[in-house]
Order: C-alpha cells, then structure tokens, then sequence
C-alpha cells in the first residue's frame, strides 16, 4: 500500500509539473508540445532530474524510476522543463517534517545528539508519520530527553551499582574497564549483539569486568522466563552455554525450547524445571529490570563501557576499539 501511494503521489508530481507549463503558455511561454516530439530517454532524463532533488531514498524517486516505461516521454519532457514546480511541491509535502525537525532541535539541543538524529531521519519520514508526531509531541520530545540522558556518561557511584551483586559476570574484579550489558532473549537485536559478548569473553575474558543484566522488554512475553532459565542455567554452571543456545535459534524460546536447551547443555532437568516453576529467578530478573531503570535502559541491547553507553553494539570491532582505548589509558 505504501508504494501504491507513492507511485499516485509520483503521478501526481508530474501532473503538477504539466499543468504549471501549461498555464505558463497563457503568460506566453513556448509550448512544449509544439516542439518536436520528445525522445524515448526524456522519462530517464525526468527521474533523475526529479531523484536529483528528492533523494535517491525518497519513495517517489523510486516510484517514478518504476513509471519510466509507461510514461509520455512528452510529458516527462515537460516535467523535467518545470522541475523547479516539482521541487517546490516536494518541499510543500515535507513541510510537517522540516517544521517537527527544527522544532524538536530547538528544545532538545542542537548540539545534542538527538538532535542529529532527528536531523538525519525525520526529514526523510512520510508527512503523515511527521503529522501524528507533531500531534504527540510532549511524549515525543519527553523520549528524546529520555535517550540524551541515557548518553550521558554515568557517575562512579551509579557505575558501581552495576556491577554490584551480578549473578553472571566476568573477568577480574578490579579490571580497569568494566563492561554491563542489559539484553533480552526474545530480542533480534540482542541476537546479534550476543556475537560482540562472544568477541568480548574470548579476548579480554581476563582484562575486563563483564557484568550481564536482564531486561526483558514488557512487549517480549516470552523473555521473563527465558531469563530466568538463563539464571537457572547459570546456577549450574552453564549460563553461557544457555545463552549460545538461545540466541542460535532467535525468538525460540517457548517453555519446551527452554526445556530442549537445558537438555541439551547437559542441565540437571529435575533441578532446572523446579527453578523454572517455582519462579525462584522471578525476582532477580526484576532486581535487574529496576536497576536498568535507574540508569534509563529503555531498550536492548543496552552496553556501558566504563559507564560510557556503547551506540553501536553489534559492531563488534568498534566495542574492541572502544575496550582498548579504555584500557590503554
């Protein structure tokens, strides 16, 4: 449905673009139609006058690239004489994102880094997701504030709460780059991140302090029990073998899939099932959830190094160059 749209709104463009030519003939304008007919290229020379000035990511250059073929090359030629109309009804569309950017900007920050990515991203978003932002804006720019703060580097004290009384961790404790890591089984992208961790226990297993925190999202109603299968595991020894078998197989996680990994992991069953149905570990996840509150985790994959929040988690190399930096000063 979305491309449909797109390809009437690129249709659309181009009847603007012909009319505004047309009209242009009263003021005494030459009429294109009266030249000679336009060559079969006209339309490729109209998408790309038009991409030119849209994006090559805006919907309607790819939308007018898909028309090419069934255009007037006439008409395209037209469109491409009064491109400058096109230009101008783009900038009218997007004109409830270019407003909702600089607004958002200016009660953010300019500087901050929200504000580049509002920057980079809505001006490109469809108007009509820019509208119902605009019509929630409080909530809008209450999360922005919410996720600048969460980039702020954390102080000592808020840095130790981390790390203290972690159920699965790492590493010496008195490494010089301390690393926690808020993540939730049923999350893809916890998933990918879960590849960095591995990076990270292989080459500084004995430089850095690793500290893993549950943070099931609410949305994720699988992911309280599978963290707490994981803390079941790790009672016995084996919570990262648990942790491999999970997120090998993503959003796998119904109680019978937790049941088939600690079987497979070689888990005393009797033992883990109990832990599991008794909700021994219930309170632990939610001692973890709190604690990431504290610090304003509202999402997963969430990693600190150094109390420094870490932006781009599954880029393994960068999480390496991040650590070394930390431990090289």
């Amino acid at each position: 449905m979305p491309r449909f749209h797109a390809l009437c709104s690129s249709v659309v463009l181009l009847s603007l673009a012909l009319s505004g030519c047309l009209k242009g003939r009263e003021g005494g304008e030459a009429d294109p139609g009266g030249s000679a007919p336009a060559g079969p290229g006209a339309c490729a020379e109209f998408s790309k006058a038009l991409c030119d000035k849209a994006g090559a990511d805006d919907p309607h250059c790819g939308a007018i690239r898909n028309l090419e073929s069934i255009l007037s090359p006439n008409a395209c030629a037209v469109g491409t004489k009064q491109i400058a109309f096109t230009e101008l009804a783009l900038v009218q569309e997007r004109k409830p994102c270019t407003d909702l950017t600089e607004r958002l900007c200016k009660d953010i920050g300019e500087a901050t880094e929200s504000c580049k990515g509002v920057r980079n991203r809505v001006p490109g978003a469809p108007p009509t997701q820019c509208k119902t932002m605009t019509e929630q804006y409080a909530s809008v720019l209450d999360g922005l504030r919410q996720a600048e703060e969460k980039l702020k580097p954390l102080d000592a004290a808020k840095q130790a709460t981390l790390l203290q009384g972690a159920k699965v961790a790492f590493g010496p404790s008195d490494a010089k780059v301390n690393v926690v890591f808020f993540s939730d089984f049923q999350c893809p992208f916890c998933a990918q991140a879960s590849k960095t961790v591995e990076v990270i226990r292989h080459n500084f297993s004995d430089k850095v302090r690793f500290v893993f925190r549950q943070f099931p999202l609410p949305f994720h109603e699988r992911a309280h029990l599978a963290a707490q299968a994981s803390l079941a595991a790790a009672e016995q020894g084996k919570f990262w073998e648990f942790h491999e078998k999970a997120f090998a197989n993503p959003g796998v996680i119904a109680r019978e899939d937790l049941d088939t990994y600690a079987k497979e992991i070689g888990l005393d069953m009797a033992r883990f099932k109990s832990a599991l149905d008794s909700g021994k570990f219930k309170d632990a996840v939610d001692a973890d959830l709190a604690l990431g509150k504290t610090v304003n985790v509202s999402s997963t994959p969430t990693m600190y190094v150094n109390g420094t929040f870490i932006k781009r988690i599954s880029d393994a190399p960068a999480v390496v160059a991040a650590i070394d930096a930390e431990l090289k000063r």
